[in-house]
This record gives C-alpha cells, structure tokens and sequence, in this order.
C-alpha cells in the first residue's frame, strides 16, 4: 500500500478538489491528511484569532474520538483505517528559518508513527506547505496547483512568491487544474487535471428544499460570496427585475450592504454539500456572477460542472474555464448582456429546460471525482 501524505485545508471544512480526489486516493494509498498550515502570518483581527483558537481546539483535543468522527463524515465506513488526519503544531511564519526548522520536526513527529521510515509521496495543494517538509531523495514531491495564488484574496503573497518557485522546482510532477495554470508549469512534468463533479449527487433528482417555497422566478448562487463575486451586478439584477428573487447560499466574506437592503435578495447561510442539488435543481437560473481579475482567469471553479449536472439554465460571466461548455452556459461579456441571459434563460419552456438538461448532463457524466482520481493516481505512480 502507497504512502500518502497530503497537506490541505482542514478535512471536512469544505468539499474542496483536494479531498474529492482524497476519498478515491483511499482506494489505493494509506493517507496522513494535514490540516492546513495557512499561507499568511495572522494578524489581531477577530477573524484570525478566532481561527487560532479553532485550531488550538483541535491540536490539543486528547480525544482520539473526536478525529475519527471527523474523517467518518468524508470517508467511506469499508476504508476505515486508511486515513489519518492530524492538527500538528506548527507556526505560520513561513519565511523564517528557525520556524521552519521547528515546523519541520513538528510534521515529521506527527508523521512518523503512520509512515515510521517509509518512502513517502507528498502531495502539497499550499505552497507554503514545502517550508514543513525536507523529502529524502527517494520520496515524491507532487505539486496540485489549483489557484494563481499571486492573484488570490486572503493570501500573502511575499510568502508564495518564496516558496511557489522551489516548490515548482523541486516537484516530480505537477497537477494544474486550469489550462492558465498548466502554461505557468514547466511542461516535461505537468498534466492538466481539471476538477471533476460528484454526478450522482447532483444529478439524481432531489425534492426542493422547504425554503424554496415562492412562485417567483429564484436565480440561484451557492459558495464563499467574497471579493470576487461582482455584488454590483447582483445589485443591478435585482433592482432591474424585482419580480425575480437572488437567492445567495454561502458564508458572506465580502461588503454586500448594496443587496441586504433590497428585498428580493435572500441570503442563506452555508449548507452542508449534500443538501446543495435541494436548491441547484430547483432554481430557475444558476448563476456564476464573477469579477474579471486575476484569480478568476486561472479558476476552475467546481460549481461549474455541479451547475452543469444540475440541468438547469446557467448564466455566467466569462473566464477561460467557461469556453468548454460556452454551447451549454449563457455567458455574458458585460453586465447589460448577463441580464439579458438571465431574463432569456427564465423564459425557458419546459421542453426547452428538458432538452437542455439532457445535454448538460451528458456532458459532464464522465467527469467523476472518480475518474480524476485514477488519472491522478497514474500520474504520480509513474513517478513514484
């Protein structure tokens, strides 16, 4: 059995790409999951300690209990065993030479009773998680790059430009999830790995969830409504068809005081993944409302494929991602156009959402998390 060490977000926080593939990894590898170890230094925000606390909760919880409830929740019960999630404690100064060092000791401490003197295979999803571990010449280094994180909110970008180029460097292969990002990577070692979808989940009909319980038309947003969702569009949206109601499901990380004010925009807060397709497959209009920036060139975001499985109208602003599925997507190239794709898509007949779901789904059945998973595994296996 493969060995397996993973630096990610918290497991379970969100169903982000890395443990998508994580849970079908299991199939073939024995996996350490390390929960995030940041990519800023905090500052005294009540956010950021908020998170410090969090994260002292779960470094120092003595109950083993508490960690395997944690990976159950994600993990098939028939792989039991096969995954290992651990808080180490380490400090987020990154660019310091003795932190480092101590972090260093800290991973492979935590590391070492799951893969004791064994060849390991890292897989590093943060950049600045290559300043935690110093592999032996017989271990593998993966590089899942799924962000331009020069361009990305919330990150401290002195700290990638260090250790995004040595991570490049010194990778035995790297795995980029949007065509932007792949022309970033030296082409002899990288593959595009594009996100897949969980289609069962999305496609297989769902009933509504009960707050779905108006006549009116509801365009529908679900993820993180941060800085780069264009709350101005939003704005301009709902003022200019108050008949429609914006339904916003997610945690708000952004000013969005132009849309509370108005009363036909709904927000709801975050809910689990599962229950997402109880609100995707019963909106009128789905919508990807995206900022033109940086960030957004390079994404890949998962909701598009989701949507897409869904089998309702989507409407979206553009970015490079969207262009494979520019015959399934209305997409808008300024704000007056994505009105007007909105205002078409709700005019749809039931004939017309039929056929277009049909397509839809057909076009993204084969693009399983399972599948990405087996196209992963071969890669770094080749390698290995």
């Amino acid at each position: 059995m493969n060995k397996l060490v993973i630096f990610g977000e918290d497991w379970g926080s969100h169903p982000s790409s890395t443990q998508h593939l994580a849970k079908h990894l299991l199939q073939a590898h024995e996996i350490v999951w390390v929960n995030s170890v940041g990519m800023r230094a905090p500052s005294f925000s009540f956010k950021d300690v908020q998170r410090i606390l969090q994260k002292a909760v779960m470094m120092f919880s003595k109950s083993s209990k508490s960690t395997e409830s944690t990976a159950s929740q994600c993990v098939n019960t028939d792989l039991n065993g096969k995954l290992r999630v651990i808080n180490p404690f380490t400090l987020p100064w990154h660019n310091n030479l003795m932190v480092n060092k101590f972090n260093q000791r800290q991973i492979n401490r935590a590391i070492g009773p799951a893969m004791p003197n064994e060849k390991r295979t890292y897989w590093l999803s943060l950049p600045t998680a290559m300043s935690m571990i110093d592999p032996t010449p017989q271990d593998t280094l993966v590089y899942y790059c799924c962000d331009d994180f020069h361009a990305l909110d919330g990150v401290d970008q002195r700290m990638t430009a260090k250790w995004e180029p040595e991570l490049i460097a010194r990778a035995d292969v790297i795995l980029a999830s949007s065509e932007k990002l792949l022309k970033k990577m030296p082409t002899e070692k990288s593959h595009l790995l594009e996100h897949g979808v969980d289609y069962s989940l999305f496609a297989n009909r769902v009933t509504p969830h009960p707050i779905l319980n108006t006549q009116r038309p509801i365009i529908g947003f679900y993820g993180s409504i941060s800085s780069w969702v264009d709350t101005d569009l939003l704005y301009r949206l709902a003022t200019e068809h108050p008949e429609y109601d914006i339904m916003l499901v997610g945690k708000v990380k952004t000013d969005v005081t132009s849309l509370v004010s108005l009363p036909n925009v709904v927000f709801v807060d975050a809910v689990n993944h599962a229950e997402l397709p109880q609100f995707s497959q019963h909106w009128d209009v789905l919508v990807m409302p995206f900022k033109d920036n940086e960030q957004i060139r390079a994404c890949n975001p998962l909701k598009l494929r989701e949507y897409l499985a869904a089998g309702r109208p989507v409407v979206s602003t553009y970015f490079p991602a969207v262009d494979t599925y520019s015959h399934l997507v209305h997409i808008a190239q300024d704000a007056t156009s994505f009105v007007t794709c909105v205002k078409n898509a709700v005019a749809f007949s039931d004939e017309q959402c039929k056929v277009l779901r049909h397509r839809q789904q057909e076009s993204v059945a084969h693009h399983d998390w399972a599948q990405r998973a087996l196209l992963a595994n071969k890669l770094i296996t080749n390698v290995a």
